[in-house]
């Protein structure tokens, strides 16, 4: 499920017409008619915290994969499947047992149904690396070749502007998994632009042009 922002109530950690993924809430149930009450998101700065309903308005259901749970009355809650065991979110918070796993991995399915093409192009592009590394990391896993320009591109512009690239090999891993034109100039001009290179990076390189 996914929710979009139509007011943020003027709290600077949400952006109005952004949408965000739904990974618990609560709703009351009223002759079968269900109404949200709030939905707990992981907010732009990256806090998983609930918010009022009131604020969002539901903008996708392709995934409803989640767990509903009576709490009282015609009260209830609901959070997504794989992280709908006791205690998960206090567990969460305080990085405890599996939980920062088990989140990444929820994470990660409800990005493969619900994600436009639109928004994985805007986390490719963000600042927030590990975001960006979970979103190469499930490309990787679909084998989906769409993004190989786009990713190129990012790999190009990081090279020439950081000196620490050592968060590339997520990058370069997911390019040496095709074989593909694109893919084998990017390398041919990596080797003979990067002297030194990187030693992580070098070995993708040397494998991808020994298979």
């Amino acid at each position: 499920m996914k929710a979009k922002c139509i007011d943020n109530g003027k709290n600077p950690a949400l952006t109005i017409n952004k949408d965000y993924i739904v990974y618990a809430g609560e709703f009351t149930l009223n002759d079968e008619i269900k109404e949200y009450t709030l939905f707990k998101i992981e907010n732009d700065h990256g806090s998983i915290i609930p918010y009022n309903s009131k604020y969002f308005t539901i903008s996708s259901n392709n995934n409803n994969d989640y767990i509903n749970k009576k709490v009282e009355g015609n009260k209830y809650d609901f959070n997504y499947r794989s992280i709908a065991y006791w205690e998960f979110w206090s567990m969460l918070y305080d990085g405890a047992g599996n939980s920062i796993e088990d989140f990444r991995t929820a994470k990660q399915e409800l990005y493969r149904s619900e994600l436009n093409k639109e928004e994985i192009l805007n986390r490719l592009n963000s600042d927030n690396i590990d975001e960006r590394n979970l979103i190469v990391e499930l490309l990787r896993e679909d084998k989906n070749c769409e993004f190989i320009d786009e990713i190129s591109r990012i790999c190009k512009i990081q090279l020439d502007q950081w000196k620490n690239n050592n968060d590339l090999d997520v990058l370069f891993n997911y390019l040496s998994d095709f074989k593909n034109e694109t893919v084998n100039q990017f390398f041919i001009d990596y080797l003979s632009e990067n002297e030194k290179g990187n030693e992580i990076l070098d070995k993708i390189v040397y494998k991808y042009s020994e298979d």
